[in-house]
């Protein structure tokens, strides 16, 4: 499957459905969301060598993170990644850091209507090119849950650089022989007939098989869109949250974290049965679940939400993301436009583990939205779906959003009682003095030309705590600073203790 019949996976299920006019440009933006993925997947092997390790092994990773980009965005994060595994980031690690694959379709359905639908189509592809050290060649596996191996194959041409920038190296997996479940894709990179070294990067991905899962997605589909024209809110935006989810994968759009397709189909069919049966869309869903919310503009706001299994008041936590981005200079793919709320769940998925709190994250900033106004209605829709009404909330935002957050501190005092500001912010001395019994917290990331503003008004801080009258809350988070690109995730125990010393303040 070369690139140009590459979109064919991705586009079979659209063709001829009553769905084609939500299906996503395919092209350059359609690759750089899958090669951003991959970018995504190494921070996050990154960030799982070093969340445990000491102060000066988090400091060291965020020096390299912080050095400009002198080829491509995934050289800092090789770099780092190599450092904190021992390992030498020589051409071949470089190389195999890389090395990405387009996996489509995410569910495979060996009923669908489309031929192309009823095998999973590897194509190996790199997102940017990078000198091979030697002649290439892809080992495959695919492993069922129990990690017993059900099928394997080689790639050994093409293979050259030029040819996975255009991911012409392809392979099918056929599905009919498969029972329906959960699979995991293993792509092993041999330079010059070498197999990987043990501590060079990996490439790993979780597909489906489900018979009737076409079938499954555009009756519910079809059932959710004639029931949404009469819901209210925030029952409506719950539910297209839901549909979104399903037609993502459904188009073949890159996943954030790890494909969760056939979870999502089956809460969506949930979502519509609660409805024939008068109920709310949520009903009977507990652990983290991905929807959206009202917004005070057009999108409802991409969420999860961690739902809790009774109907006690909580406090809550809010957190929303950062942008996305290939370095600390803020330079952007064109897509994904956000950071899908998925991706802090997963990196906070800890978080208050052993509290009696509701918790919820929120897509970031991005694609044109107007994100104050979103995040305001957001809070105010959280606390009465999760409970919360009359307990105290607590914001968290992550660099861009914490830009915009800073802008309206005063006036978050209304609906929030904890702030937390992690890689940027811009209160002015006139902002900190008016904050009030608003709790307050900064937290600089390293080397995040950003939090530059963050130390100005700790300084200012620092400053009026030596003077007669000052009965502001606001201080630093912590003392260390984390990689920029990692902070909520490192900084998650302080985030915590911060919270319980809202949540246990007189009211």
């Amino acid at each position: 499957m070369g690139q140009s019949n590459l979109l064919t996976a991705a586009a079979a299920l659209i063709a001829g459905s009553l769905f084609a006019t939500g299906a996503a440009a395919q092209g350059p933006s359609y690759r750089e969301r899958w090669g951003y993925l991959h970018l995504e997947q190494r921070r996050a092997e990154l960030l799982a060598e070093i969340r445990s390790r000491a102060v000066a092994d988090q400091d060291q990773a965020a020096r390299t993170l912080a050095e400009p980009t002198v080829s491509t965005p995934f050289e800092l994060v090789t770099k780092a990644l190599a450092n904190a595994r021992g390992a030498a980031a020589d051409e071949s690690f470089l190389l195999r850091s890389l090395i990405s694959v387009y996996l489509l379709p995410e569910v495979t359905d060996p009923e669908a209507a489309n031929e192309t639908c009823r095998r999973a189509n590897v194509s190996v592809f790199l997102p940017y090119a990078v000198p091979a050290p030697g002649v290439l060649a892809f080992d495959l596996e695919v492993c069922d849950a129990k990690g017993t191996q059900v099928w394997t194959s080689k790639i050994l041409s093409p293979t050259g650089v030029d040819d996975l920038r255009m991911a012409q190296a392809v392979a099918t997996v056929p599905a009919e022989d498969l029972a329906d479940g959960t699979y995991r894709l293993h792509v092993r990179t041999r330079i010059g007939g070498e197999p990987p070294r043990a501590k060079d990067p990996g490439l790993s991905w979780p597909f489906h098989v489900l018979r009737g899962y076409q079938a499954r997605c555009e009756t519910a589909v079809r059932k959710a869109r004639a029931l949404a024209g009469n819901l209210p809110q925030p029952q409506k935006a719950l539910l297209g949250g839901l549909e979104t989810a399903v037609l993502r994968a459904y188009f073949g759009e890159a996943f954030d974290v790890e494909s969760n397709a056939v979870v999502e189909l089956q809460r969506l069919e949930l979502a519509l049965e609660n409805l024939e049966n008068e109920k709310p869309v949520l009903a009977g869903m507990t652990g983290e679940v991905l929807t959206a919310l009202p917004s005070a503009g057009e999108a409802p706001l991409p969420c999860v939400l961690r739902l809790p299994a009774g109907v006690e008041p909580r406090p809550l936590v809010v957190f929303a993301a950062g942008t996305p981005a290939y370095d600390a200079a803020a330079n952007r793919p064109s897509a994904p436009s956000t950071r899908g709320p998925r991706w802090t769940a997963h990196e906070l998925a800890q978080f208050g583990a052993h509290r009696d709190w509701s918790v919820a994250f929120l897509d970031s900033p991005g694609g044109g939205r107007n994100y104050m106004p979103d995040l305001r209605s957001a809070i105010a829709t959280l606390r009465t779906l999760l409970h919360s009404e009359e307990q105290p909330v607590v914001l968290v935002c992550d660099r861009e959003a914490a830009t915009i957050a800073s802008f309206h501190a005063e006036s978050l005092r209304e609906s929030v009682s904890g702030l937390v500001l992690v890689g940027a912010g811009a209160l002015q001395a006139k902002t900190l003095d008016g904050l009030g019994s608003l709790a307050v917290r900064l937290a600089p990331l390293h080397g995040y030309p950003a939090s530059e503003a963050l130390g100005r008004s700790l300084d200012y801080v620092a400053k009026r705590r030596t003077e007669q009258g000052w009965k502001g809350d606001v201080d630093r988070l912590a003392p260390k600073e984390p990689p920029w690109p990692m902070g909520l995730p490192l900084l998650a125990e302080d985030i915590e203790r911060f919270a319980a010393h809202v949540f246990a303040r007189p009211r």
